[in-house]
């Protein structure tokens, strides 16, 4: 009987155990994960080798020779030419079928694209983190081989999050531009090894590290006005995704915003303290966009302020490195910080400028002149 009554007490304590092991569980289940967050079972450690995607869409395109493209797509509606040598071709006019080729050493390098109507399979305009992690594994970490040497690049959590990098079967990669407000993609760009090196839009994490350099023959003048009507462009495709006015060049304050930019880099020691002049001086031989400078309110103010605007009128946009336009215009047009200096509703004129690879913006909702005229009416 003593015997009976210990196999009773034992089997009880087993039959608890086995039932209520998955009751304890589903207690200690995390909860599901903003979508905007990058899911951990979606991205692997850094000591993983990324995996590859099969090339497909605009990713078969990138080594295309010029000729060849050209003679399957004549006549593009622009062209503009960058620092890093690239000769953009622009097709398309409007949210559903723009998209611009970069060409490179008489090849096609680069694919940059906003239109959603456009072969981008089996990445989507508008799609987010978590549509993005059942197509493939966000990974960390890139190990790109690159004229007998091997680069690795870290990305940051924010980087898998909003700019996470994708590699294909081909030897390209897409960079996929999502907005840090909405957490939607805003630009898909397809490129090769090399121009993914020159940007270094994440931080190299190894030995090797690729510096770009900039051709001494380089005519500035040509760049930056083509950079100007590259970013106007742009940033007009990406408000009219957000239903805002179209930005219009405004003689006077495009010349303030030149004079402001060139009395800034002459000396920068009245728009920055001792310590932003450190980091400015060590920032200037970068061409990374990995190391971007970008100014706050303070600094904004006194650039305005000098301008003579009224910054109740007037805010603006200080980037650096301002090497290539399409980075710079997904970059800010998507940042948490600068995607509402962007999408004021009564914004109408702006002014940009660059003197090589350092650019200004400054919008207003009135003409400076119309500002002064409303002043003087109030006084």
């Amino acid at each position: 009987m003593k015997r009976f009554w210990q196999f009773v007490i034992c089997f009880s304590i087993v039959i608890v155990v086995v039932y209520m092991k998955p009751v304890l569980a589903s207690r200690n289940t995390p909860p599901v994960k903003n979508k905007l967050d990058v899911i951990e079972e979606s991205y692997k450690p850094a000591n993983m080798l990324h995996n590859e995607l099969n090339a497909s869409g605009m990713a078969l395109e990138i080594g295309t020779p010029e000729a060849d493209w050209l003679k399957e797509h004549p006549n593009p509606t622009k062209t503009y030419q960058s620092a890093f040598d690239i000769k953009w071709l622009v097709y398309g006019s409007s949210l559903t079928d723009f998209y611009q080729v970069g060409i490179s050493k008489g090849k096609v390098s680069n694919i940059f694209i906003l239109g959603n109507h456009l072969d981008t399979d089996p990445f989507r305009i508008d799609m987010n983190l978590a549509d993005l992690s059942e197509i493939t594994t966000i990974f960390s970490t890139f190990k790109i081989n690159f004229d007998n040497k091997i680069y690795r690049m870290e990305l940051t959590e924010d980087d898998m999050n909003y700019r996470p990098l994708v590699s294909f079967n081909n030897g390209t990669f897409a960079m996929l531009h999502l907005n840090q407000t909405t957490g939607q993609l805003i630009s898909i760009r397809y490129l090769d090894k090399e121009t993914l090196l020159k940007l270094a839009p994440y931080p190299f994490d190894g030995i090797n590290k690729y510096e770009p350099q900039l051709s001494d023959a380089i005519d500035w003048k040509v760049i930056n006005e083509d950079n100007r009507q590259q970013t106007l462009q742009l940033l007009n495709l990406l408000r009219s995704r957000d239903h805002r006015l179209q930005y219009t060049f405004d003689e006077h304050l495009q010349s303030e915003t030149t004079k402001s930019l060139d009395s800034f880099l002459e000396k920068p020691e009245s728009v920055l303290d001792d310590e932003q002049n450190l980091i400015w001086a060590d920032y200037q031989t970068k061409l990374s966009q990995s190391d971007i400078i970008n100014f706050n309110e303070d600094m904004m103010n006194r650039l305005i302020k000098e301008a003579g605007f009224n910054k109740k009128n007037t805010h603006g946009l200080y980037y650096q490195p301002a090497t290539d336009i399409p980075f710079m215009v997904s970059s800010l047009y998507g940042s948490r910080s600068y995607h509402e200096e962007l999408l004021h509703t009564k914004d109408k004129y702006i002014g940009i400028s660059f003197q090589k690879n350092s650019m200004l913006m400054f919008f207003s909702k009135q003409t400076p002149v119309e500002t002064v005229k409303t002043e003087e009416s109030s006084e």
